[in-house]
């Protein structure tokens, strides 16, 4: 992929494809990435110096984004049938975020080693079915939207903290899977 202001157009194939974004901040808000099948392995994999990119990005299975330094994400708002977002960064003490969280655009949502801070937003509508998350080694933070209920599964390491903001929606269900002391807050 390019760093062009008019974005870049790729149609994946019905075998497993690879979308190479690894040119820092290559993948943009004008990019379009669509493939049609949803039982191939797609992958993408982005470097990003930004935590809010929103390219509309269609059935690629695997999306691994990088941050160049502390602070990583995606905007799950033009995103569908994605089932598993990676996310890290290059240095230590990193920081994601993701808006836009629904099941229909991210099934997973998975903090890499370098995470430190996880933030994970609703879309406004809610998630409709459960979102995953595994918090890996990092605080978590959850935002719940009011427009609907939000469903997360969260898995929370030792000692780290899960904060459920605005998770009081009727339907609202937030499992927590812990082998280990950690602090819930609301």
């Amino acid at each position: 992929m390019t760093t062009s202001a008019i974005g870049d157009t790729f149609i994946g194939t019905e075998k497993s494809d690879l979308f190479n974004a690894t040119t820092l901040n290559s993948l943009q808000k004008a990019d379009v990435l669509l493939d049609s099948t949803t039982t191939d392995s797609d992958i993408l994999n982005a470097t990003v110096t930004t935590d809010n990119v929103d390219a509309r990005i269609q059935n690629i299975e695997t999306i691994n984004v990088t941050g160049e330094y502390v602070n990583t994400g995606l905007a799950l708002t033009n995103v569908s049938g994605t089932k598993t977002l990676n996310l890290d960064t290059k240095l230590a003490g990193g920081t994601a975020k993701v808006t836009d969280a629904n099941s229909i655009n991210a099934a997973a949502i998975k903090a890499g080693a370098n995470i430190s801070t996880l933030n994970v937003t609703s879309l406004t509508s809610g998630t409709r079915d459960t979102v995953t998350v595994d918090g890996g080694n990092a605080n978590v933070t959850l935002n719940g939207q009011t427009g609907g209920a939000d469903k997360y599964s969260v898995t929370i390491a030792k000692d780290k903290t899960l904060t459920a903001n605005a998770m009081n929606t009727s339907g609202d269900e937030l499992t927590v899977n812990a082998s280990n002391n950690f602090t819930l807050a609301a």
